[in-house]
């Protein structure tokens, strides 16, 4: 091999070696966009996820203080469960966080007649709620859950909090229930603590339950106090609704019969 020959090779690897260099240098910016395109797509994906995982959430909150909400004044309108230090929520079994770890803001109202049953656990919150352009008689919204969003700030704008905003700004997320949707929870009854328990339980009436109506189930009533009223449906027994008046027990009950003593 003459020396012209070897040296035509090595020119030959290093143009090659050269025009590999080339095509990586203009290979980067696309490899480059590639990433970020593919670190926004999993970005999204990841507001996304979170963003609808904190909606669940707020509606199961949601949902869990409707069931604990009470007329607990006999004023006609429903009590919610009072707002924690700080707006925070009241104490349930429940993750009080959304998706970024900020806590939920709680908001409540007490629509009728300023309550002063019970203001350790249903609100008295007669601050008028921000609809119905303000005015308590005619609101129904009864209470809020807040999330600050990805960013962790209340994007009201100024003058406006989580209770007192018209509408969710900004990454804020508003999760809200009216009276009327308190009116459709059935079935759900509040339990005392008992033992070492510390909280009240919720229960959902089942054919197991005994419904006791004014009265421990122990004692058969002692006093005419004793009442039931039935409004807007028809009371059923299991095998069909039989009233009788008598002096005394019946000596056969049949099941579902109803009797009166004169």
């Amino acid at each position: 091999m003459t020396r012209q020959t070897r040296s035509n090779g090595v020119n030959n690897n290093k143009g090659i070696a050269l025009l590999s260099l080339v095509a990586l240098t203009a290979l980067i910016p696309l490899i480059i966009l590639l990433l970020l395109s593919l670190n926004t797509s999993q970005a999204s994906h990841a507001r996304y996820y979170n963003s609808a995982d904190t909606v669940l959430k707020m509606k199961e909150i949601k949902n869990f203080l409707m069931n604990q909400s009470r007329d607990i004044d006999d004023d006609g309108k429903y009590e919610p469960p009072a707002v924690g230090t700080g707006n925070t929520l009241p104490a349930g079994s429940y993750n009080a966080k959304d998706a970024w770890g900020h806590d939920y803001s709680y908001c409540a109202w007490d629509l009728g007649t300023q309550n002063s049953t019970d203001t350790i656990h249903f609100s008295n919150n007669n601050i008028a709620p921000p609809d119905s352009y303000n005015n308590l008689n005619t609101s129904l919204l009864t209470g809020r859950i807040v999330s600050v969003g990805p960013d962790g700030i209340f994007n009201g704008i100024t003058g406006e909090t989580p209770c007192n905003a018209t509408t969710a700004r900004g990454d804020d997320i508003f999760v809200e229930f009216t009276q009327a949707e308190i009116g459709q929870v059935p079935g759900w009854r509040r339990e005392a603590p008992t033992g070492t328990e510390t909280t009240n339980k919720i229960k959902l009436i089942t054919k197991a339950d005994t419904v006791v109506v004014g009265e421990s189930p122990a004692t058969p009533p002692t006093t005419p106090t004793v009442k039931m009223d039935v409004q807007g449906g028809v009371l059923k027994a299991t095998d069909g609704l039989v009233i009788q008046t008598t002096t005394v027990d019946p000596q056969n009950p049949i099941n579902g019969q109803i009797w009166l003593l004169q």
